[in-house]
């Protein structure tokens, strides 16, 4: 073995489970996966993916779980290698050029790692101290080395200072420009109106623009500096003065209401109270009036007796918004479930609309297209999502090349399962049993085989697989049906199936179609 030039993978974007090309050898457990999604850096779990194969020399894939890739969609997707370093050399007679090779390869690994590693490290162009970071604490260069800088919490406290301070520079800036504007409005209404200077005095008193005096129950400001004449009537019509505040009419009749008792002695106060239009005394207008002023929707719980209620859904099934009517008129609607919650039929409470009951039903089963087998040795179904419980395989008139039989194969994102079957298939003229894959016993060259294999997952924790056939032979063979079963246990979740037939032929004709339920 040797080790090229390290061509390190390139960054791929997630679109399904893959596969993700990993273009330089690696040794098993030395990779990792890594997902960046809105600048957010996720290492994936060993449960997440899986190398096909485990270890190469050359180059590889890398494959996804179906449910990581539903989840990663769209994010960027990196394959890193970090090569374990450890002693290969045990010094055995006849065999130390392989190990010191071996060895040699592990080096030249370890060397790419690093540079790969260096090259894209964070780098100085001068030596600096070792960093000690800080639980929350940012770093800074201050000129010589990289040192602790300030908290989190210190720079968020520092923004919201910030922002209380500009909050407050604006308050004041307002309050400022309106007491300006008060004083300045306050300033032309004195300027404007001038001295108070009481009553009327008579002739020859002498009156500055803007003075303000009162005569006969109304108020007048001088409109114009003047000395007065003999009677206040003859500056009025003179335009020297203008009205401020006129007198009213005077009112008539006795028991005018004075606000030094607030009516207290009225003798009949519910004809006052009829007479001045008001609404008479009532004990349901006394008991909604003594209601507290929280939201809620009133409602009347005995004779002038109220409460106040607020609408409540029930969790998980029904959802009231404005339930105590203070925003506006109470609304209900049914809480349904989203399309994840009802494709995992898990839920008790919430209610199913006929939509998400058919798409529950849609995402719970599916099917391949019609495969056809002629001129082929193998046919594979992948991407079944991991769930699967039942799958059902039709045969159409499937036909070998020789006097062979076909298999079927279960496998997982790891690859295809050819081990560990106990399968049996046979008829009137005999049965034959087999170890690498569910047997359909056919044993004849060009004879026709129509019929089902049903395979049920028997356990889901130990995903072991039971199963069972019926086919028929065509018209012309003039032969038996064949049936059986068989079992086997995965290592994992299916997600593939395969057709494959056993010895040196292949399938002339036919085709085969593959239905699952979850």
């Amino acid at each position: 073995m040797t080790v090229e030039a390290f061509t390190p993978a390139s960054p791929a974007t997630v679109a399904g489970i893959g596969p993700y090309a990993v273009p330089h050898p690696y040794t098993a457990g030395s990779l990792s996966v890594v997902v960046v999604q809105a600048g957010s850096r996720t290492t994936l779990g060993a449960a997440d993916w899986a190398a096909t194969p485990l270890d190469s020399a050359t180059a590889g894939n890398v494959y996804l779980t179906p449910a990581a890739a539903a989840l990663w969609a769209g994010a960027t997707l990196y394959v890193e290698r970090a090569t374990q370093a450890e002693q290969g050399w045990q010094g055995v007679q006849g065999e130390r050029e392989k190990g010191l090779e071996a060895q040699l390869d592990r080096l030249a690994m370890l060397a790419q790692d690093a540079q790969q590693g260096l090259g894209t490290a964070l780098r100085l162009g001068v030596a600096i101290p070792m960093i000690v970071p800080g639980l929350n604490r940012t770093l800074i260069w201050d000129g010589t080395g990289i040192v602790a800088g300030p908290t989190v919490a210190q720079i968020e406290a520092a923004a919201a200072a910030a922002a209380a301070a500009a909050g407050s520079a604006s308050a004041a800036a307002g309050s400022a420009g309106t007491a300006a504007a008060a004083a300045a409005a306050a300033a032309a209404s004195a300027a404007l109106l001038g001295a108070w200077r009481g009553p009327w005095a008579g002739p020859g008193t002498v009156y500055a623009a803007g003075d303000r005096v009162s005569n006969a129950g109304s108020s007048y400001y001088a409109t114009v500096a003047h000395t007065s004449a003999a009677l206040f009537p003859t500056d009025l019509s003179a335009a020297r003065w203008g009205i401020l505040a006129e007198k009213g009419v005077a009112g008539v009749g006795a028991g005018d209401v004075v606000s030094t008792n607030n009516g207290s002695d009225f003798a009949n106060k519910p004809a006052t109270l009829a007479n001045l239009g008001g609404q008479p005394v009532d004990p349901t207008l006394t008991a909604l009036a003594g209601l507290d002023a929280g939201a809620g929707v009133v409602v009347q719980t005995g004779a002038d007796t109220f409460a106040k209620r607020s609408l409540a859904g029930t969790a998980n099934q029904i959802a009231i918004a404005n339930g105590d009517g203070a925003a506006g008129n109470p609304t209900l609607s049914l809480v349904l479930p989203d399309q994840p919650t009802a494709e995992a039929g898990a839920d008790a409470e919430r209610p199913m609309s006929a939509l998400r009951v058919t798409q529950l039903i849609e995402a719970r089963r599916g099917a391949s297209p019609r495969i056809v087998t002629s001129l082929t040795v193998n046919a594979d179904v992948t991407g079944l999502p991991v769930g699967v419980r039942l799958i059902r395989l039709s045969f159409d008139a499937i036909t070998l090349s020789t006097n062979d039989s076909f298999l079927i194969q279960l496998g997982t994102t790891v690859g295809i399962l050819a081990t560990g079957y106990d399968s049996g298939s046979g008829g009137r003229f005999g049965e034959s049993f087999r170890s690498d894959g569910m047997l359909v016993l056919n044993g004849l060259a060009g004879r026709a085989l129509t019929g089902h294999m049903l395979l049920t997952r028997e356990d889901a924790v130990s995903n072991r697989w039971i199963q069972s056939h019926n086919v028929s032979p065509n018209l012309a063979s003039n032969d038996a049906m064949r049936s059986g079963g068989g079992s086997v246990t995965l290592p994992g979740a299916v997600t593939q199936v395969r057709l494959l037939r056993i010895g040196a032929g292949f399938f002339t004709g036919g085709a085969f179609r593959l239905t699952w339920e979850k």
